[in-house]
């Protein structure tokens, strides 16, 4: 064969997930639809444990959360700035490091699990992060407004732990999954 048409790149591959129900539910004729992939097992195996997910955020929070307080801390700043200001560097942090470290914050790279978009499984770019990231904050700082601001954030914390994707819901805001 001539090999002269021949190119190095790859065709993009989609793999798309389809929910976790049974076959004829939802009043679907077929299942899963035309096109979409049904993976059952081998998409739940790939998804993130609860525990690694809850484990990856608090190493963030506290690679975070100590760095911001001990800079602002000494610039006599006040605890409403400190936490505005720890919001915004949280989702910073989490943004970059999602859109151009192969979709890992640290906390995420220290327990092997990666972010990726649900409608892909693939990278996720700087505007899917920030979406991502301040969609997040902006739940979490819910719990400034007291014990009914708590419902955002506790809500957003549990939800993967009924979701057939694992998503939180900042995940389902951005189109994104966590995976190992």
């Amino acid at each position: 064969m001539d090999d002269e048409g021949a190119t190095d790149e790859q065709p993009e591959e989609r793999i798309e997930i389809a929910p976790l129900h049974p076959a004829g539910s939802e009043g679907s004729a077929s299942y899963p639809p035309p096109g979409v992939a049904h993976l059952d097992e081998d998409r739940l195996a790939a998804l993130a444990p609860y525990g690694a997910r809850v484990g990856g955020y608090v190493i963030d929070y506290l690679i975070v959360g100590l760095l911001v307080r001990a800079v602002t801390s000494q610039l006599g700043l006040s605890i409403a700035a400190q936490a505005a200001i720890t919001i915004v560097v949280r989702a910073i942090y989490a943004s970059l490091l999602i859109a151009y470290l192969d979709g890992r914050t640290l906390g995420m790279r220290f327990l092997n699990l990666r972010c990726v978009g649900l409608d892909r499984r693939r990278h996720v770019g700087l505007g899917q992060s920030l979406l991502r990231a301040f969609s997040a904050e902006l739940i979490a700082a819910g719990s400034l407004l007291g014990v009914v601001g708590l419902l955002g954030p506790v809500l957003d914390l549990l939800w993967p732990t009924w979701d057939a994707d694992r998503q939180t819901l900042h995940d389902k805001i951005a189109r994104t999954v966590v995976i190992r």
